[in-house]
């Protein structure tokens, strides 16, 4: 997929939920293409660059999902419209264990509490490892301080 400065500039939100299908469908189809290519001539060099670009996209497929997965639970989404809660929908459709859907609304209520932690995940600049030791480690700020040192400090982490 080319990306072009007009592809960077979000949809208006009327076409916003197509669009983003459209987009998803594509990732899916790019992964599938590098899946079935023959990589039998590759350099050296060219795998490990594969393996960093994957690298990164999987860091940030995780952060999106925990995004995605934050915004659908805050919207009760799989209520409306399977009539259960998210994490049972998760665990029932086969796409997480049980154990793994609770772990993913708790983590995707963790991002949501601090932004910028959650755009530098969802970029790919953290991993979802690094957002959970920043948020430890910003948590465990003393709690009588105001909330100005505790920004300033999610701010120098990032």
């Amino acid at each position: 997929m080319l990306i072009t400065p007009n592809s960077l500039i979000p949809p208006k939100p009327a076409r916003l939920s197509s669009a983003l299908g459209t987009v998803l469908g594509e990732v899916l189809r790019g992964l599938e293409t590098v899946r079935i290519a023959d990589r039998t001539m590759a350099s050296d060099g060219e795998r490990l660059t594969w393996i960093e670009k994957v690298t990164e996209a999987e860091r940030r497929v995780s952060a999106l999902k925990a995004v995605l997965i934050g915004e659908a639970d805050e919207a009760g989404s799989a209520m409306r419209a399977r009539h259960t809660p998210l994490r049972d929908w998760l665990a029932e459709s086969g796409q997480e264990s049980p154990r793994r859907a609770a772990a993913a609304g708790w983590k995707a209520r963790e991002l949501e509490q601090r932004p910028r932690v959650r755009d530098a995940a969802v970029s790919g600049r953290i991993s979802l490892e690094q957002d959970s030791a920043i948020h430890e480690a910003l948590n465990g700020l003393p709690p009588v301080l105001d909330q100005a040192p505790h920004h300033d400090a999610e701010g120098r982490v990032m």
